[in-house]
């Protein structure tokens, strides 16, 4: 028995999995065989599973050999192993070679030999021995003399070599000695103590994961000299983070050096392939033997599915280098956000930052272009490293790698902490010939010397990558052909110029010789593969392609079994199965690029063949990406799956059809009982959890309620799960299986249970919990908390001498009293805080074995408890409850359990009076918690807040300890402020945040008063106006709290009443705590203002002391005087909304009090930030209002009066406006033509590296040719600034305006009038959906040649971009690329059909004209509307030469035949039924009589289909603009209401209040102008964060909304939107008043946000 080696050339390997492989004579030991499968290697399994993911692996057998034994060896030999042809081995038998192997290759320290000893006697053995021992004497006896001699042998080699022999007698002894053996090789390989020791399974994952890529990348990495300075340069940079006197001097000065560059990041970056990935692992590995001692973590994106995220990436590695601090109390969480560890990503960035403060620490970050979109960020902001904290800690070094070409790149190049370093080039032939002789594997293996010599030679030089593939060929290509042969093939790969290339010529190297097609059925299986010629056009098509592409779709990786049962899926089945020595030797071939992780999953190793495997997927036209990802999901349904692969096979599945957007499959598989079942169980992926949120999130967007779906899961009445039922998550596979053969088997199905045991309260309470984890991500705390509330109902009904319910309701009452913590509720928390002490009491008395984990939870609760009494003013229990804490000696388990204890502690000091002693307790609670959990942290700055508070009152009140209070306070608004900052109005927690606020903005404005200092009473006055403008909106004007911070800022800004004691002092400031303490008595939970009486005051009512405070009260007043002064009497801002039926007549706006100076002695700036603030107050109220009115997307808008009852005849275009296309035909059009460039224009290869980018840009932008920019345009043909881009990157507004000298483009350079270059006019406008590819390869082709400083001419560029882009559409790349797959390109149109029968049976006239091929119109027509399309439309035109067809008087009609082929005939009338070629307009109007008004034409080119149309004939036209709905979505949103709101207002307060010239005023409008910038530029980021919106610049229409406006009389997203309007519906422009006039009519919303019901909704009304 032989451990076999998996990632890596060391004698054991460290991080692959344990996967014995069994060796014996083929007709002897099959019971043994059998006893060790079925009895022992399961034991070692669950021995190995706490240590590692999956580390031991079912045993390989040896596979039958393909080939007759002679070619076997005679291959071996000559490939690599030339001794099994040498001496006696040529008569060596299968199982002699295979221990000689093993020898030679692992060493004696992993092959185990285990004989059987026949000489025990009879007497010794069971009598069931007995017929075993006949048994092995009768095969003894049937061997032959040379048989047995040979045998003896090899015993006696082995024996006489030393190696580890064991002798066993029966099986049960056998299996003794294999245990004992295999439990010493994981107890060396995985050690207990070292890596499992607080890591849960998903950190054992990637922990391995990540060694196992170190190991891969380090086992062929060759060093060469310029490498040696790259390795220096990095150890360098590494060991800066250490500040140890102690060092050798030449660290010392290393760190010195590194400390004046002030760089905290080395980005390690070069072309892909270039080996940083394997030059940043062979310096992790050397560093880590030099420096055991400091902390390094890698993280390597490309070898982990959660190493791709950044909140699991973040997540690892902060509990890694909390455990390299904490040792096994690396895991703590005293709030609700960490224990589900759903929160807030900014959390994570601190508690990350945090951990990488503790001390000295490296992090290696490899494959930064790879990380993707996470919980809370897109993929774009991931790109931009808006996850990066903006300074990382002094001792910590980041290292990361990245391609050049990768946004993540130009993102990490504008940090001022990052220092660059590109990976170094191999420039030595002899280093090039290193490692490719590294990577051909075998030693023995020959290479002809010219070969080499002609690899090692090529000029340009091979970068490792295709040397690593070429030497990985050089061991296999040659296995079934001969030299010739072989040698031409390799000469072919010498031929390629870059990686895709030589990709696809090894493909289909390894689909000739190993795979084939399961659709030839053959009656008899192929032992030997024939090898015909290379087909002219070669089809990517066998099981080795499908292979690659179920692995490239597959989101980690598939295990072997999964990934066979899926080709069993696609056919490969009986005769055409793939039997055990295919696959071996496809997986010999393919070995070094498909490796094995150690959870088992094969994955592709290198991001090239990923992405050759998607280029060749876009071309091929075969099999889509969508069909692979179905077959993917159906081949994971298998019955014997076990279960520690279900939870992997759920991440797999969801994340398939998240990618395909099958809505419906995806949420029926969320509210499946079983998947919420299996998620409930623990412990729980957190990458799966994660995912799970995020997909609730996008289900959210499409419609779908997370609350109603998850509480109606396990509701009475609930069927449970079928039978026999459609299996969720196959989309639109309609296959129905077995319950036997569901894709997860539960613990309920696996016990054969039935559905009824999921209503046992244990797993309905388990599913319920989880449930309310997920609601909680979402953001939805109330109904988290509802759904744990029934949870407790259920369990308390069920709790009984199991401990199960008894455990699960006391996690139910400690999430209730942490949710109602959470959301400002401390009457109830205490409530269920008491609750839950309770239940732990319980639990610890009748269940011993629970009594630990009861213990501890009993301290969390006892000190929640102890801090809830506090903050309600009830502590006369506290110093009972902190001697319990005690008892338990909670503080022991944690160093921030100690923190707590020791903050409870000075909060009960403080109440005493003994405020030194609590200061003291403070200031140790904030040092632990700021050092675990990092300064910007919530639970910091609760400690910083009550210091504060102890400092101002201190006795020994000084200067210091004011200051200090201060700063403390000052950092405490801070945190507060981003806490309130994400969270909308409407959020529930955003009143109880918003008081705490104003309670700490009170506290620093009363101690700023009291300061001599002009600028700090003037910051007081500002801080104090800021916390009324808090209560105002959030109590009231009239609560008591709202009028004493009035009452204060009355008296400091009239100069009267100013108090007399300094304000500072404890009797004035302490003040604002009391009234809360004394208001706060109830301790009814039931009580409705429990967050008005608890939270809108300070939490922590200090002292119980007699303390006096003014107690008068400022006169009712209808308004604030900052209100009155600006809006006058009654009146105010909210009179701005457009609906004056919801508001009073008489509530006018009076904007001539803007003009009224301030009173004398009134300070100029703070008026001027009253009139602001109240301002800003007014809006905020109104935005509720505005909210509500939303627009419909499916609205059809009106440019010109028109009415549908004119209208006999409509027209379409097709492209994007009956066919609608996916994103994937994008990156198809710019692949293609990014290939024609480089093949047929002869430009860079380097071009390869830059891949589709969406939504880099938007329709209707302006391209100047000569100056290579690409813009955006206004009505008023003026630039936007920040919209003009060269490449990838933005041009300074400097620049722009030096190079137009200002922002106007003149006439006479603009675009013709179709929006084209061309007669002088140098800009060019892109107005067609087909244009996005064409306008981002302008950019990438630009960015390309400055980044390499290539001189070339802008106008060449254009011009060849431009005739690659006409060569995808003119030579029919486009169209057989869409026929072939059609489900991927195009949408399906069911509504499309809908509106085309709607206009039949209305009896409407329907012509189509396109200037699309007929094959590809009718392919898609048929997809779309049907096979019968041709009958809903009176005149098909195709390849009509638009816009043209127009204005051409010259072209007549072809008719087309259905084959396309074109007949002579004269045309004298349009016939139905027939299809027509090319043409024009007037010829057909003159065949029709179709003329004027009465036609309505759609299209989605403004020029192309609808300019001529209007202008010239008098047709009705109507603008198809996909981009429609979206952008009204956004606009719908609150965010963007409010945004704009304020944006109106703003501008507005400007513009009236710029009459003030002084400076402080001028400078007060200067901070608004900024402000106002920074508004709009958020606004236009919105919709995209390059261009903005399609329709508008910063206040102007643009270019494309002018030209749209003029040639459409309607626009709309799609044609669907006809069916909400009946056919005698009249469409109204909407009236905007012009500058000069007054807005008469009452309302100005749009059609869309009208409360009209459409033609359905009238007929229900009409019917009630």
């Amino acid at each position: 028995m032989s451990l076999q080696e998996e990632a890596s050339g060391s004698t054991l390997p460290a991080t692959a999995p344990l996967q014995p492989f069994l060796s014996s004579v083929p007709e002897d030991l099959h019971q043994e065989r059998e006893y060790l499968r079925a009895e022992v290697f399961p034991h070692l399994d669950s021995l190995a599973g706490p240590r590692g993911p999956r580390p031991f692996l079912p045993p390989r057998r040896r596979a039958r050999p393909a080939l007759p034994l002679e070619r076997n060896l005679y291959t071996a030999g000559r490939n690599g192993y030339p001794w099994v042809l040498q001496g006696r081995n040529q008569t060596c038998s299968f199982t002699e070679l295979e221990v000689t192997q093993a020898l030679l290759t692992h060493g004696p320290g992993t092959s185990f030999f285990y004989f059987r000893d026949y000489s025990f006697g009879k007497d010794e053995e069971e009598e069931e021995e007995e017929g075993q021992r006949e048994l092995l004497l009768s095969v003894w006896s049937s061997q032959s003399e040379y048989e047995r001699r040979r045998a003896r042998e090899l015993k006696l080699r082995i024996t006489d070599g030393c190696l580890p022999v064991r002798f066993f007698r029966s099986l049960s002894e056998l299996g003794q000695l294999v245990r004992a053996d295999w439990v010493r090789i994981i107890d060396q390989l995985y050690p207990l103590h070292v890596q499992a020791r607080s890591l849960d399974p998903q950190g054992l994952l990637e922990h391995w994961c990540h060694e196992s890529a170190v190991e891969h990348l380090c086992h062929t990495f060759v060093p060469w000299a310029q490498a040696e300075r790259a390795l220096e340069a990095l150890d360098s940079f590494a060991l800066s983070a250490v500040c140890d006197p102690d060092m050798p001097e030449t660290r010392l000065n290393s760190e010195r050096q590194d400390r004046e560059s002030h760089a905290s990041i080395l980005l390690l970056c070069g072309a892909r392939g270039c080996g940083k990935s394997a030059l940043a692992a062979w310096w992790l590995q050397q560093f880590r033997k030099k420096n055991p001692g400091i902390p390094i973590v890698p993280q390597f994106s490309g070898f982990c599915s959660s190493g791709a995220d950044v909140r699991s990436l973040l997540r690892s590695t902060t509990f890694l280098l909390r455990q390299a601090h904490y040792g096994a109390q690396a895991q703590w969480s005293e709030r609700v956000e960490e224990r589900v560890e759903l929160g807030p990503l900014p959390l994570v960035v601190q508690a990350f930052s945090a951990a990488a403060a503790l001390g000295p620490c490296v992090l290696l970050l490899d494959g930064l272009d790879q990380l993707t979109d996470t919980l809370g960020l897109s993929a774009q902001q991931v790109k931009e490293l808006q996850w990066l904290p903006e300074t990382l800690p002094s001792q910590c070094r980041l290292i990361v790698t990245t391609t050049s070409t990768d946004l993540s790149y130009t993102s990490l190049v504008c940090r001022p902490d990052v220092r660059a370093l590109s990976c170094p080039g191999q420039s030595e032939p002899v280093v090039r010939r290193t490692i490719l002789l590294s990577h051909r594997g075998l030693p023995s293996m020959s290479v002809p010397e010219s070969l080499l010599q002609s690899i090692v030679g090529k000029r340009p030089a091979l970068l490792p990558a295709p040397l690593a593939i070429l030497g990985s060929e050089l061991r296999t290509c040659g296995v079934l052909r001969e030299e010739e042969e072989e040698e031409e093939l390799l000469e072919r790969y010498l031929e390629t110029e870059t990686l895709p290339e030589l990709w696809a010529l090894v493909i289909r190297r390894w689909l000739r010789d190993y795979s084939w097609v399961a659709e030839t059925r053959t009656g008899k299986r192929r032992t030997k593969l024939p090898y015909p010629p290379e087909p002219a056009t070669p089809q990517f098509r066998g099981w080795v392609w499908d292979t690659l592409c179920l692995l490239h779709v597959s989101r980690s990786g598939l295990g072997k079994e999964d990934l066979l049962h899926c080709l069993r899926v696609l056919g490969y089945r009986r005769a055409q199965r793939i039997l055990p020595q295919h696959w071996a030797l496809f997986r010999t071939a393919a070995g070094p690029w498909i490796r094995e992780s150690p959870g088992g999953q094969l994955t592709l190793t290198h991001q090239s063949l990923g992405q050759a495997v998607e280029l060749l997927l876009l071309k091929n036209g075969g099999r889509s990406r969508r069909a692979y990802r179905r077959v993917l999901v159906e081949g994971l349904q298998r019955g014997d799956r076990p279960s520690w692969s279900q939870a992997k096979v759920l991440e797999e599945v969801a994340w398939g059809l998240e990618q395909g957007k099958a809505w419906e499959e995806l949420h029926a598989l969320l509210t499946d009982p079983d998947t919420v079942e299996l998620l409930s169980r623990s412990p729980v992926h957190f990458q799966l959890k994660t995912d799970v949120v995020r997909y609730w999130t996008r289900l959210g967007r499409a419609g779908y309620d997370a609350l109603t779906s998850l509480q109606g899961l396990l509701a009475p009445g609930q069927p449970g799960p079928m039978k026999d039922r459609t299996v969720t998550g196959v989309a639109g596979s309609g296959r129905k299986d077995a319950a036997s053969h569901r894709t997860f088997v539960t613990e309920v199905q696996r016990d054969g249970g039935a559905f009824s045991v999921l209503q046992e309260p244990e797993v309905k309470g388990r599913i319920m919990a989880f449930s309310a984890e997920v609601l909680f991500g979402l953001g939805k705390v109330l109904e988290a908390e509802q759904t744990l509330l029934q949870m407790e109902a259920l369990l308390q009904q069920a709790v009984g001498p199991e401990g199960g319910a008894a455990v699960a309701l006391l996690h139910v009452q400690h999430g209730l009293a942490e949710l109602s913590t959470h959301s400002h509720q401390p009457h109830r928390a205490e409530t269920h805080c008491r609750s839950a002490l309770e239940s732990a009491q319980l639990l610890i008395t009748a269940h011993a074995e629970e009594t630990e984990h009861a213990q501890q939870l009993r301290g969390q609760l006892l000190c929640k408890l102890c801090q809830l009494l506090i903050m309600i003013g009830c502590p006369d229990e506290v110093p009972g409850i902190l001697k319990e804490i005690g008892a338990v000696n909670h503080a022991s388990a944690h160093p921030c359990a100690e923190a707590t204890v020791r903050f409870l502690q000075g909060l009960s000091e403080l109440h005493q009076g003994s405020e030194a002693a609590a200061e003291r307790f403070f200031r140790v609670a904030l040092a632990t918690r700021g050092r675990w959990y990092g300064p910007e942290h919530p639970l910091v700055a609760e400690v910083e807040e009550h210091l504060a508070d102890v400092l101002v009152g201190h006795c020994r009140e000084t200067e210091v300890s004011l200051g200090e209070a201060a700063q403390l306070y000052r950092h405490v608004l801070q945190v507060k402020g981003q806490e309130a900052g994400p969270r909308p109005p409407t959020s529930p927690l955003a009143r109880p945040i918003g008081c705490s606020l104003a309670v700490t903005l009170v506290k620093l404005g009363k101690l700023l008063l009291g300061d001599s200092s002009r600028a700090e009473r003037g910051e007081a006055v500002a801080l104090l106006e800021r916390a009324l403008d808090l209560r105002v909106r959030l109590l009231s004007p009239d609560h008591q709290l709202t009028r004493e911070v009035a009452e204060v800022l009355r008296s400091e800004v009239s100069g009267s009443g100013r108090p007399s004691t300094r304000l500072g002092s404890r009797s004035a400031f302490s003040a604002e705590r009391t009234q809360t303490g004394k208001s706060s008595r109830s301790r009814s939970p039931g009580n409705k203002d429990d967050q008005s009486r608890a939270l809108t005051d300070t939490p922590y009512p200090i002292r119980s002391q007699n303390r006096s405070w003014n107690q008068s009260r400022a006169s009712q007043r209808p308004g604030t005087a900052c209100q009155t002064s600006v809006f006058g009497p009654g009146s105010s801002i909210s009179d701005l909304d457009p609906a004056p039926r919801v508001h009073s007549p008489n509530r006018v706006l009076h904007k001539s009090a803007w003009f009224h100076l301030p009173g004398r002695g009134q300070d100029m700036t703070n008026w001027l930030w009253s009139v602001y603030n109240e301002t800003k107050k007014q809006t905020e109220d109104l935005i509720p209002i505005l909210s509500s009115s939303f627009v419909n997307p499916d609205t059809i808008f009106a440019n010109n009066e028109m009415t549908l009852e004119d209208i006999e005849v409509y027209g379409f275009d097709y492209d994007y406006t009956l066919a609608f296309y996916s994103r994937h035909l994008h990156t198809l059009i710019f692949s293609i033509a990014r290939d024609i460039l480089i093949q047929q224009h002869r430009y860079p290869d380097g071009l390869r590296e830059y891949d589709y980018i969406p939504d880099f840009v938007i329709r209707g932008l302006h391209y100047d040719v000569q100056k290579a920019l690409l813009m955006k345009i206004d009505a008023f043909h003026y630039i936007q600034l920040g919209t003009v881009y060269r490449g990838l990157h933005p041009v300074s507004d400097k620049e722009v305006i030096a190079l137009y000298d200002g922002c106007h483009v003149p006439l006479e350079i603009m675009s013709d009038f179709y929006g084209k270059s061309s007669q002088g006019h140098a800009m060019k406008q892109f107005m067609d959906i087909f244009s996005l590819p064409e306008m981002t390869l302008l950019c990438c082709v630009n960015d390309y040649f400055m980044r390499h400083n290539i001189d070339y001419e802008p106008v060449h560029l254009y011009k060849d971009v431009k005739a690659a882009i006409r060569d995808v559409h003119v030579k029919g790349i486009l169209y057989r690329a869409v026929e072939a797959d059609i489900e991927k390109y195009i949408c399906y149109g069911e509504q499309t059909h809908a509106v085309l029968k709607k206009l039949a049976e209305n009896g409407k006239k329907m012509f189509l004209i396109t200037n699309s091929p007929f094959d590809f119109v009718n392919r898609g027509m048929n997809y779309i509307v049907g096979k019968d399309w041709r009958e809903l439309f009176d005149v098909v035109i195709v390849q009509a030469d638009k816009p043209g067809f127009f204005n051409d008087r010259r072209k007549p009609f072809r008719r087309v035949t259905d084959r396309g082929t074109l007949l002579w005939d004269r045309i004298h009338c349009l016939e139905k039924g027939q299809i027509y070629k090319q043409g024009n307009l007037y010829e057909f109007l003159r065949l029709t009589g179709w003329r004027g008004s009465k036609v309505l034409y759609f299209g989605d080119h403004i020029y192309s289909d609808l300019a001529d149309l209007t202008l010239k004939h008098g047709w009705r036209t109507g603008a198809i603009i996909p981009e429609l709905r979206k952008e009204i979505k956004i606009m719908n949103t609150e965010e963007y209401v409010h945004t704009m709101t304020w944006l109106q207002s703003l501008t507005t307060l400007v513009e009236h209040m710029q009459v003030h010239r002084d400076p402080a005023a001028e400078a007060v409008l200067q901070e608004w102008i900024k402000e106002r910038e920074d508004i709009r530029s958020r606004t236009k980021n919105i919709f995209n964060s390059q261009f903005g919106s399609l329709f508008r610049t910063y206040h102007n229409p643009t270019y494309f909304s002018r030209r749209l406006s003029r040639f459409a009389d309607v626009y709309m997203a799609s044609l669907s939107c006809l069916l909400r309007y009946d056919l005698r519906h009249t469409f109204f422009p909407r009236r905007n008043p012009l500058q000069h006039e007054a807005p008469y009519w009452p309302e100005q919303t749009s059609a869309g946000a009208l409360k009209i019901p459409f033609r359905p909704q009238r007929a229900q009304v009409t019917s009630e």
